[in-house]
């Protein structure tokens, strides 16, 4: 008896071995697409596909690709779904940062891509250290949401005193995103204090 589990371990498996991904310079890429060879002194983008060129985004899912692009680029990277044939790798030290590069995917989907080939208007994040990868602009909330509760806490250490103590708890628990503390562990957290 043949399980999904089985069926889809085997696809990826196929996958991976009958179309390896390649990682190469958006400079080679349009080389070899056009016969141009020119050479940017500084390559700021990376594209990931296979070797077929067709339907190569999923490239992304090969097992340890993020782990080994980290390692070649030695840093955080943003990951742009430009199609279902490729994704775009900008190093973060060279992108113009997430809002551009998600204005650019946008007005490359509308003007550029059929959209049957289009995978996401969302850039996504991945850590160089973790490998890890996330959407980019909920990273920027989650670091954004940190930043205040730090600050909050500062400045409520600062205070001092049991109301010192209960703005930092309200400012960790906005921080987690929890806007409400259910009244079961309103107690619980009287009791923290």
């Amino acid at each position: 008896h043949v399980t999904k589990e089985d069926i889809y371990h085997q696809a990826r498996y196929n996958t991976w071995h009958e179309l390896p991904g390649e990682f190469l310079t958006m400079s080679d890429l349009i080389a070899e697409l056009t016969g141009i060879k020119e050479k940017c002194p500084e390559e700021p983008m990376y594209v990931l596909t296979n070797q077929i060129r067709n339907y190569g985004a999923s490239a992304i899912l090969y097992p340890d690709r993020l782990a080994g692009i980290s390692l070649c680029l030695k840093e955080n990277f943003y990951v742009v779904p430009s199609s279902v044939h490729e994704m775009i790798i900008v190093p973060e030290s060279a992108s113009p940062g997430r809002r551009m590069l998600t204005e650019m995917l946008r007005e490359v989907n509308e003007t550029q891509v059929e959209r049957e080939e289009q995978l996401s208007d969302k850039v996504q994040f991945c850590d160089g250290k973790t490998a890890v990868m996330e959407n980019a602009e909920r990273r920027e909330t989650r670091l954004e949401k940190a930043k205040e509760a730090e600050k909050v806490t500062a400045k409520t250490e600062a205070k001092g005193g049991i109301h010192g103590k209960l703005e930092k708890a309200k400012a960790e628990i906005k921080a987690k995103g929890a806007d409400t503390i259910p009244k079961d562990k309103a107690k619980d957290l009287a009791t923290v204090l």
